[in-house]
């Protein structure tokens, strides 16, 4: 009886040395084909099932009101719950042409971790792509609703609550156009106003986003390849010089230290008021540059108020010129 009992504590200890010694980019498992649907605010998102989970694409959620931002250097991928509407159109979900449960592919050991909302949640690497649990976003306030006559998932996100939350946000997406033939001065300003998008200078694509927290405003601008090859490498290379901290900085420091350079090349105002502590700091990841801005001491606006932002990098020359969405 004694040497029966022996046998299952072995078999358990063997069990989690392997696991235990798992490398990064080892094969875990395979995931599956699956005939669920699953819809994110509304608008259907790739999905796959691991061990009768539904997991969705955490790249796509971009594309759902979200922000994606890889972290190469922490090796870690945050996804924030954006509370304003997205401008960006979902893309076209390919349904797989294999059966029902029949495996299509393997994922694999990763060191990255995910988080959601500030907090740290569950994710698969499918060797290049990160999925995350669909049902584990209840924990974090999500409506998770099955509906088992349909085959369909249904994700909500979470009813947001208070001033800063609800009425203190706002977005704005610009989009030049067709890429720029000449690197040109690494400068641009753009200008919103209600009724008008201007810009002018060297920018392919900006993205522009301002939330309000209470504390600061923050802008993206990020820069997309094409033929492996970055567009305006002049301006990159401006902003890199005023990071405090992130991808490719090679000296960290406090973001005061940079203040004043930064005040020598960026100038925000909102509504007038002139931000003088703006920090800058940068990522990548999915073949993109992105650097972020972030104004900290400029009065909270709320959405209706705010009639003016203009956002200036370099000395931008020429006539401003119309972005359309």
């Amino acid at each position: 009886m004694r040497k029966l009992l022996i046998i299952p504590s072995l078999l358990l200890t063997a069990s989690l040395s392997i696991t235990a010694f798992a490398k990064t980019g080892d094969i875990v498992g395979k995931y599956y084909s699956t005939d669920i649907k699953t819809y994110l605010n509304g608008s259907e998102i790739e999905a796959i099932n691991i061990g009768g989970q539904t997991l969705i694409s955490a790249e796509a959620m971009q594309y759902y009101g979200f922000h994606v931002y890889w972290h190469p250097e922490e090796r870690t991928l945050t996804i924030d719950e954006s509370r304003i509407p997205s401008n960006e159109i979902p893309p076209q979900v390919t349904h797989s042409s294999t059966s029902v449960g029949v495996p299509i592919g393997n994922y694999y050991e990763t060191d990255i971790i995910t988080y959601l909302d500030n907090e740290t949640i569950t994710a698969y690497n499918t060797g290049g792509k990160t999925y995350i649990h669909a049902e584990a976003m209840r924990d974090f306030g999500y409506r998770v609703k099955w509906l088992a006559t349909e085959r369909k998932l249904d994700i909500k996100s979470p009813v947001k609550s208070g001033p800063v939350k609800s009425g203190y946000v706002y977005d704005i997406r610009l989009l030049s156009g067709k890429p720029q033939t000449q690197e040109g001065t690494g400068s641009f300003s753009v200008k919103y106003t209600k009724d008008s998008l201007l810009g002018s200078g060297d920018t392919d694509y900006l993205d522009l986003s301002m939330h309000s927290s209470g504390k600061d405003y923050n802008f993206t601008i990020a820069f997309y390849q094409n033929d492996g090859l970055f567009y305006s490498t002049a301006l990159m290379d401006r902003l890199r010089q005023l990071c405090y901290d992130g991808f490719n900085v090679e000296t960290p420091c406090d973001k005061s230290e940079k203040y004043d350079l930064v005040n020598q090349n960026i100038e925000i105002c909102i509504n007038g008021h002139k931000a003088n502590k703006v920090s800058v700091t940068s990522g990548a990841g999915n073949g993109q540059r992105d650097f972020y801005v972030t104004a900290e001491d400029l009065p909270v606006f709320e959405k209706d108020s705010i009639t003016e932002i203009i956002f200036t990098v370099g000395n931008p020359s020429g006539e401003p010129h119309k972005i359309t969405d």
